[in-house]
């Protein structure tokens, strides 16, 4: 992880720690924590706290012949029935680091040393760089694990999400089955639904404050994710390979590719033809008018 990703999670675990807890400990909880975040010189949290437990844990069912997902649960030494911390759930975007990473290792190691129960969960699609509607799901079973512990207190429970998962957050917290439990939720980075996300990769744009588009580059990463979830929609293997070899080099090179009349009139299914119509949308209006054609599991 780079100079700028330790600052960015450095003010990260300032804001989540203002925002979810007393202010009056928030600058020497922030102080002491520093160093372990940046693993950099002294470290005051190893001398005033015991060693975290940690634990790996399944928390979504695996399909047939594979591994369940697992996430790694972070407890402050003193946690327990009888004494519960406050809970918070780590949600990572597309091509994380993954849970064992030492980066991550080290976030949530102190804020489990500075009396928080931290789960991080690893799901294998964003692992591999793959975004679905499913992984809302993913986060609200992560959440119920957190919330399941008997060492939470289950009125100080949180959301952390950065990028797609900051998006995933947002849209798990209001779902029926942990909404009610769920106190604060923290999105950096994130677009508010897919349907904002696609239309604004499509067009190069995004709606500022007053509604004007503002022109934008999304990053390789942004653009290869796109790219990929729009071909998942196309289940038909000839239309989605016509479409993946006429869009995929332009639209992964960042650039803005015209309609093609004729491969359109070539693709067999009419996702196939809207897929078309988004990825050769000319701006913000045509992109959001294909986006409303898609299956309505793709707007989530």
């Amino acid at each position: 992880m780079g100079r700028r990703g330790r600052i960015g999670i450095v003010l990260l675990v300032v804001i989540v720690l203002v925002v979810a807890w007393e202010p009056t400990r928030v600058a020497v909880q922030t102080a002491a924590m520093l160093p372990t975040l940046l693993d950099a010189g002294p470290k005051p949290l190893d001398w005033f706290s015991d060693d975290p437990r940690r634990e790996s844990r399944p928390y979504r069912a695996a399909e047939r012949g594979q591994e369940p997902d697992l996430a790694e649960v972070w407890l402050p030494a003193w946690a327990s029935a009888q004494r519960p911390a406050g809970g918070m759930l780590l949600v990572f975007g597309v091509n994380n680091l993954g849970r064992n990473h030492p980066a991550i290792a080290r976030v949530a190691e102190g804020l489990a040393r500075t009396g928080v129960v931290v789960v991080v969960p690893d799901s294998r699609t964003l692992l591999e760089g793959r975004l679905e509607v499913g992984e809302i799901a993913g986060v609200v079973h992560a959440f119920q694990l957190l919330a399941a512990r008997p060492e939470v207190d289950r009125q100080r429970l949180g959301i952390v999400g950065f990028s797609v998962g900051g998006s995933l957050a947002l849209r798990a917290a209001s779902d029926p089955r942990i909404q009610d439990q769920v106190r604060w939720v923290n999105a950096f980075g994130a677009f508010a639904d897919a349907t904002t996300y696609l239309a604004s990769v499509a067009a190069h744009a995004y709606l500022d404050d007053d509604g004007m588009a503002v022109p934008w580059t999304p990053t390789p990463l942004a653009r290869e994710v796109y790219l990929r979830f729009l071909l998942d929609q196309v289940t038909d293997r000839g239309d989605r390979e016509a479409l993946r070899e006429a869009f995929a080099e332009p639209v992964l090179a960042g650039d803005r590719p015209a309609a093609d009349p004729d491969l359109k009139a070539e693709l067999r299914t009419e996702v196939g033809a809207t897929v078309h119509d988004l990825l050769t949308a000319e701006d913000l209006s045509a992109a959001s008018a294909a986006i409303a054609a898609l299956p309505a599991s793709s707007q989530a």
